[in-house]
């Protein structure tokens, strides 16, 4: 008896499932599914792919060349889209071109998808990658000119589509921190951040440090990043240390010691 293998989905093999834009960058593409060639296919067999719906074939193909070392055939998006999020089985049938001619299934491949990206659509696209959709974090009162042993309460508020496995980073001035994966408990729930001091340091000091944050679901959908609020930090944290002007006298350019000529400023970063 012929003993079919499960159907492959590489793009949810290499992602961990199907994500928004793969599906929606071509309405009128296609994803690939590989069927394992199969030591008892014969030329003239058919190959049904059905898509989590039994009674919606979404490809057929005749067996030209039954040595090929794989069978590929396609899902139209669209199908993906009315069947929509979830986990989604994939399997085909075969059809014998000699012998019994009832179809014999494949065993099923389940295959996550996932059509909606933490956040939601940006509701301003042409300020993209910033996605309005995502509320500004909730900062301290500031200044800031120490952060305290266990580091600065960082409030982002729940958004749109969350699940379980979102995957946040949080970024303060230029510095970024990873924050580890939400579970279920904390579905629907602020998502309370405590950012540690050599994050802040490494942030910079200012009067306006930006902070942001992003999010990105198990399959990699991307938020975009949030607005960004904005703190005054001075915890002696500066990337860059102040400049100096040559030629000036207690605090003091005399424009008449130029002699017509611009000013010279001088900069350096700090080390390490």
């Amino acid at each position: 008896m012929l003993v079919l293998q499960a159907p492959v989905v590489p793009l949810a093999d290499a992602n961990g499932g199907i994500r928004r834009q793969e599906v929606y960058a071509d309405l009128e593409g296609y994803l690939d599914v590989t069927v394992p060639w199969n030591p008892l296919m014969l030329k003239g067999d058919t190959l049904r792919l059905y898509w989590g719906r039994v009674d919606v074939i979404v490809d057929l193909l005749i067996v030209e060349f039954p040595n090929d070392p794989n069978f590929h055939m396609k899902v139209p998006v669209r199908d993906v889209i009315v069947v929509g999020n979830g986990m989604v089985d994939v399997w085909y049938e075969r059809i014998s071109s000699f012998g019994d001619p009832e179809p014999v299934e494949s065993p099923h491949t389940t295959v996550l998808v996932k059509l909606e990206i933490p956040g939601g659509n940006d509701p301003i696209p042409e300020s993209w990658p910033t996605n309005e959709g995502l509320e500004e974090a909730i900062l301290p009162p500031g200044p800031i000119d120490a952060v305290p042993p266990e580091g600065l309460r960082v409030e982002i508020a729940p958004w749109l589509n969350m699940t379980d496995g979102d995957k946040a980073r949080l970024f303060w001035g230029a510095a970024s921190l990873d924050i580890d994966p939400i579970d279920e408990t904390q579905v629907g729930q602020p998502l309370i951040v405590m950012v540690p001091a050599d994050v802040v340091e490494q942030g910079g000091d200012g009067e306006d440090v930006a902070v942001t944050y992003e999010i990105r679901d198990v399959v990699g959908n991307w938020s975009g990043r949030a607005p960004s609020a904005f703190i005054e930090v001075e915890t002696g944290g500066a990337i860059y240390d102040a400049p100096a002007v040559v030629k000036v006298s207690n605090g003091v350019l005399d424009y008449d010691d130029l002699d017509g000529e611009d000013a010279q400023v001088a900069s350096a970063t700090r080390e390490g």
